[in-house]
């Protein structure tokens, strides 16, 4: 019973907001498609996870500025006769192109879902530096200038 006032509450609430709009505006538009009926595609990406050996080593100070690594094995040894164990990064190919990207596991997720969404609706491969890439890859450069875009800090400064 509570739960149906409040839903009727919600509802009431609603529609005066609503009614107060219309009365406001002239007319409406709204935006109606049809789930079903896609016309056109972009580019596919492909997401996977690939676990690559690494070793530790270790670095020492030379001189001020001056750190070199310490080789602990033959460098003519290959890498798998003394991997230390094997971490997950994340791989991103474009399956039309020989172009594919590898970010660490610990990227930002809120970076992560923008660069893969502009590397989506741009279909421009995600490149480093990121930076440069999210200038090159703007929202803007492909919308109208009449449409509003929900801007991100992420996102690089509009260019109108």
């Amino acid at each position: 019973m509570k739960m149906l006032l409040v839903t009727l509450a919600l509802l009431l609430f609603a529609a005066c907001a609503s009614k107060s709009q219309l009365r406001n505006d002239a007319s409406l538009k709204v935006r109606k498609y049809d789930k079903s009926k896609t016309v056109r595609y972009h580019q596919p990406l492909e997401l996977k996870i690939g676990w690559f050996p690494y070793h530790d080593e270790t670095v020492e100070r030379k001189e001020e500025n001056v750190w070199t690594v310490v080789k602990e094995a033959d460098a003519q040894e290959p890498m798998h006769q003394y991997t230390d164990g094997a971490m997950p990064m994340i791989i991103i190919n474009y399956p039309d192109s020989t172009q594919n990207i590898t970010l660490e596991m610990n990227i930002d997720d809120a970076l992560l879902g923008r660069l893969l969404k502009h590397s989506l609706m741009t279909e421009i491969p995600i490149e480093m530096p990121l930076k440069q890439y999210m200038e090159k890859a703007d929202c803007a450069t492909c919308h109208p200038a009449d449409v509003k875009i929900r801007r991100s800090p992420l996102d690089a400064p509009a260019k109108r």
